[in-house]
């Protein structure tokens, strides 16, 4: 991480660093030609993995993609057109106006302006020796140089709402480069002479799926359809990074993403039909359910959760809503679905950004911990309890009291509803459901517990039928409760856990989230 104290520190990549024989470009110590002032401080940063190997661009070629890919997403917006490309480096600078109103070139310090009065933006593309074929943008806003403790403000706040604004302009772009060559959506056709809308299925504060149908081949699909128009500049740039991860994933047991039309006020997304609905509905409607219908589909969970954390990806909002079948007469064909919060573990313990849904979500986040995709492994032994047992771990009368229960760890196994589950199936969910990430078990380790190994005949003795109207009863609750059960978020590492609700929009705290589950007995 380059440090503004001493210009020595900073590293970028050079062009012509990029040989022809050589796969990638490597790191080198050089110092800025801006002429911006070096003394200042970065006021805020942020690094935006540029992870090459989906790329279409041939790998010689990458390295200037990704320029071009920041050259564009500066020039996205009207403020950002006075940027400066440093000949010597893959680097950016620019000043930002305190009033939002562009400055010419000639008065920045490119051109020997004075510039110690004004926030700068500066960009650097560098290497990323965590993962392979990748590098970072790393974006910092940095101070006025003559700019004193005392002053405030204004002048800060429009600087840091210019500086968010760009990021996400440039990570939407840089995503765009992981995209696949989609086969109708970058065909230069329009949606609606490809495929035709059908029935809705789900609707949520930005987004409608309906059930569709290509045109041509008659094939059923689901279409996401999100008014971009409603769209925050994050919520914008995450809609290309649920795409860029979901449209190369190939697992039996993740839904598939089609094909992605970009288009004035709508972004479609066309995913794989998945005609047997919700898991738990489908388990509540069983006439017989044991264990080892419950361990089959946690190998089912398992799998693609390992899937994901093997290529890196971390799915941030792993529950029962997102866990659905693709047939209405295989009760195993369960897949993974809704990557909207999935982000790139570019290195362990990266990941900042506070997210989960409310009964779900990991230890480490709630206690404003930065995290990485062994959260996710939380969830999962939330989803294998409740499969079990057909009841939560925690508790809770609202989301400030569930989150003090998660954090004090309580773990127990109810007689009544624990006798007859196998004590390998209790230590699988103790070593998920660990407060400490760093001891908690991974996927893969997960995979090969005992109880995941255990004799399928003895599993099926093991009668979980009051656990299936449990888990029937729960899955009502959840869906009469989607106007509060929402998603928490905050992009500071620091920022309390808001919620927004996923059907209107609006924003809720702790104290407003209504998790009580007290009534759901038999």
């Amino acid at each position: 991480m380059p440090r503004y104290n001493d210009d020595k520190n900073r590293l970028s990549l050079r062009l012509s660093d990029y040989a022809d024989e050589g796969l990638r470009a490597m790191k080198k110590e050089k110092r800025s030609t801006s002429s911006f002032g070096m003394n200042s401080l970065p006021v805020q940063s942020i690094s935006i993995d540029a992870y090459t190997a989906h790329y279409r661009s041939p790998i010689l070629r990458q390295l200037k993609t990704i320029v071009a890919a920041v050259a564009k997403g500066l020039e996205a917006k009207p403020h950002f057109l006075n940027f400066e490309f440093e000949p010597d480096g893959c680097e950016f600078s620019g000043i930002i106006s305190h009033d939002e109103t562009p400055i010419p070139v000639s008065a920045m310090g490119i051109g020997g302006g004075d510039e110690s009065d004004h926030y700068w933006l500066h960009c650097m593309i560098i290497s990323n020796s965590s993962l392979d074929a990748a590098y970072c943008v790393e974006m910092h806003l940095m101070a006025p140089r003559n700019r004193g403790d005392d002053v405030v403000s204004k002048d800060e706040a429009t600087a840091k709402k210019m500086f968010d604004i760009v990021c996400y302009a440039i990570q939407k772009e840089v995503r765009k480069l992981e995209f696949p060559n989609f086969p109708d959506g970058n065909s230069g056709q329009t949606f609606k002479s490809v495929y035709q809308l059908n029935e809705e299925l789900n609707v949520g504060s930005f987004a409608i799926v309906f059930r569709g149908r290509h045109r041509i081949t008659g094939k059923t699909v689901a279409i996401k359809s999100v008014n971009r128009t409603k769209l925050s500049p994050a919520d914008d740039a995450a809609i290309f990074m649920e795409v860029a991860l979901m449209a190369n994933m190939d697992h039996p047991h993740i839904v598939k993403v089609h094909d992605f039309f970009e288009e004035p006020e709508w972004y479609l997304i066309i995913i794989e039909y998945l005609a047997g609905g919700d898991l738990f509905d489908r388990i509540g409607s069983k006439q017989a359910y044991n264990e080892k219908d419950a361990r089959d589909l946690t190998i089912a969970l398992l799998s693609s959760v390992n899937y994901c954390h093997r290529d890196n990806i971390a799915h941030l909002d792993l529950k029962s809503k997102n866990l659905l079948l693709s047939s209405d007469e295989d009760d195993t064909s369960v897949k993974l679905a809704d990557f909207g919060f999935s982000q790139r573990v570019m290195s362990p313990n990266s990941l900042t950004r506070r997210c989960g849904t409310p009964f779900f979500v990991a230890p480490e986040i709630i206690r404003k911990e930065s995290y990485d995709q062994r959260a996710d492994m939380w969830s999962v032994g939330v989803i294998i309890y409740l499969l079990l047992s057909g009841r939560l771990p925690f508790t809770g009368q609202n989301a400030h009291m569930l989150f003090s229960e998660v954090l004090r760890g309580k773990l127990e196994f109810p007689a009544v509803d624990w006798d007859n589950i196998s004590t390998e199936a209790k230590i699988l969910c103790k070593k998920l459901l660990d407060r400490n990430p760093e001891t908690r078990m991974t996927a893969k380790q997960a995979l090969a517990s005992p109880w995941i190994q255990k004799d399928a005949t003895a599993l099926k003795t093991h009668d979980l039928a009051s656990s299936s109207r449990r888990l029937k009863t729960f899955n009502a609750k959840m869906k009469l409760k989607a106007a509060v059960h929402a998603i928490g978020f905050s992009d500071a590492l620091r920022g309390n856990l808001k919620f927004r609700c996923e059907v209107s929009g609006r924003h809720l705290t702790e104290e407003e989230i209504d998790t009580n589950m007290d009534d759901d007995d038999e």
